[in-house]
């Protein structure tokens, strides 16, 4: 399959992918596992032919929403694809996927995660969860491109509530 095709397909499931999150938190309709099933297979077998779907190979976008697809698969999808993207340059992958599906990972491991990129709601609003020496977390995000953890947190208040 030509590489354009593999693009607009990732692009057509990541719309699939985002249309069902939206309808169930704005409607209350009950999740569709079968879309992240559906969407998780189709990348193994993309992955299995082409490797990570760099952004050469499919472009920015796609690649982007390669990542995003990947965040709702299971974990051992989770981590076989993130240790292709972290063989990857940092022009093919963004740094700032890899700190998030890193953090993903860690957190379903029930290790802390190291970027601060998955919260929790909480009596003070939302927080991350458990996240390894805090002390240096902004420094850590810096280096991957993601904004200071108290912007971060104020984002998500807004968008979250």
């Amino acid at each position: 399959m030509a590489k354009e095709a593999i693009a607009a397909e990732i692009l057509a499931m990541a719309e699939a992918d985002q249309k069902m999150r939206h309808e169930v938190s704005t409607d209350q309709r009950s999740w569709d596992r079968s879309v992240d099933e559906r969407n998780a297979a189709r990348m193994r077998a993309i992955v299995s032919q082409m490797g990570w779907p760099t952004t050469s190979k499919v472009g920015a976008q796609a690649e982007h929403m390669a990542w995003l697809l990947v965040q709702h698969a299971e974990l051992e999808f989770q981590k076989e694809c993130f240790a292709l993207m972290a063989r990857e340059p940092a022009d093919e992958v963004c740094p700032r996927h890899l700190a998030y599906l890193e953090d993903r990972i860690r957190v379903r491991e029930g290790l802390p995660q190291r970027y601060g990129t998955q919260l929790q709601k909480s009596g003070e609003g939302w927080q991350p969860l458990p996240t390894e020496e805090p002390d240096s977390l902004d420094a850590r995000r810096q280096a991957v491109g993601l904004e200071p953890i108290s912007e971060y947190l104020e984002g998500a208040r807004r968008t979250l509530g």
